[in-house]
């Protein structure tokens, strides 16, 4: 295998499938890791592309060579679209072991910008799997943010699970957060979902806008279970820096009501996390006192302890005090026990 190996194509590409076909269940020593490295210059595409697949399959289970990993960035540059696709994963498993060189980042950070989508999807891919342990360039962490605008669905779905890296490593995070927050209206779930995550993620750490959290609050009427709970959990986690809107709060009462107890669980969860420092409405507080009933122990363990919360910094109605007195007949024991025991 190699640029100058001899023996006619059709041997060269017997040789580069078979090695494909066997790196999927099996580690391929690393002489021939090597060889697979030369083969990605061979004139022929059909031999470069069996042997950037094999490489990318081997690269999850193989430490590969600075000199194969130098070979996939060259790749980078090949006319073969199916190439350039294959390499760039195969960079992204080298990511999930190990930290990428600058120059290794700079070239996926040009891939970005391939004519074919699938290309760029792998770029994206790559980088968020480098982005927690490479060093990014401020025109990479922009390149995946415009990532989030592509008109491949694959590409902003991976540029959404790169952004929480991004807005650690980023002087300014709001164009970041802007940029999620644009993302939860994405017509593809894992994009939405992705970007919900990461503002939750980023949210435990620095304050966030408004604006961002309501855009969390509207994710809350998402179609999909799974948004809507993540919304949830980043909600709770916001509360810990930001403040919660009224319309928010509202959002999440009505959120207790939700058909998958994960949702409940966590919009409880968020209201007693907010309600020590924001005006909890009073017919978000009569929902807490409904949860009290809910057939999860957890809703109604964070619902007790966020009428605790309310109770700290204002009157209680009549109808939540009444549920809390009914649940100390709760089967819970910390449900039971009250709203200093019962949440966390």
């Amino acid at each position: 295998l190699g640029p100058g190996a001899g023996g006619g194509r059709a041997p060269r590409r017997s040789v580069a499938g078979a090695l494909a076909s066997a790196a999927s269940q099996h580690d391929i020593p690393m002489v021939l890791l090597e060889a697979l490295g030369r083969a990605m210059e061979d004139v022929d595409g059909e031999v470069r592309r069996s042997a950037a697949r094999a490489i990318e399959l081997a690269a999850g289970r193989s430490d590969l060579s600075d000199g194969v990993v130098g070979a996939l960035a060259k790749a980078l540059q090949d006319e073969d679209g199916n190439v350039r696709s294959n390499a760039t994963f195969a960079l992204g498993r080298v990511a999930e072991q190990r930290q990428v060189s600058a120059p290794i980042v700079r070239a996926l950070g040009a891939a970005l910008e391939d004519r074919e989508a699938r290309v760029r999807a792998g770029a994206t891919w790559a980088l968020a799997k480098a982005a927690d342990k490479s060093q990014f360039t401020a025109e990479v962490m922009q390149a995946l943010g415009d990532g989030l605008k592509d008109s491949a669905r694959d590409v902003r779905r991976y540029a959404a699970a790169a952004m929480e890296a991004v807005a650690k490593r980023s002087e300014d995070p709001a164009w970041v957060i802007k940029r999620l927050v644009a993302a939860l209206g994405d017509d593809r779930r894992d994009v939405r979902y992705n970007a919900a995550v990461a503002l939750g993620r980023v949210a435990q750490k620095r304050e966030v806008s408004g604006s961002a959290v309501d855009a969390l609050g509207d994710a809350l009427n998402d179609g999909k279970a799974d948004v809507r709970d993540v919304a949830a959990m980043a909600i709770r986690a916001a509360a810990r820096t930001s403040s919660i809107s009224t319309s928010v709060l509202g959002a999440l009462g009505r959120a207790l009501e939700d058909r998958e107890p994960g949702v409940r669980r966590h919009a409880a969860g968020a209201i007693a996390r907010a309600a020590g420092k924001n005006h909890v409405p009073a017919e978000v507080v009569d929902a807490l006192g409904a949860a009290l009933r809910d057939d999860d122990q957890d809703v109604r363990r964070f619902a007790a302890r966020a009428i605790g919360e309310v109770g700290k910094v204002a009157a209680v109605s009549g109808g939540a005090l009444d549920a809390l007195g009914g649940a100390l007949t709760d089967s819970d024991e910390l449900v039971r026990r009250g709203p200093g025991a019962a949440g966390g």
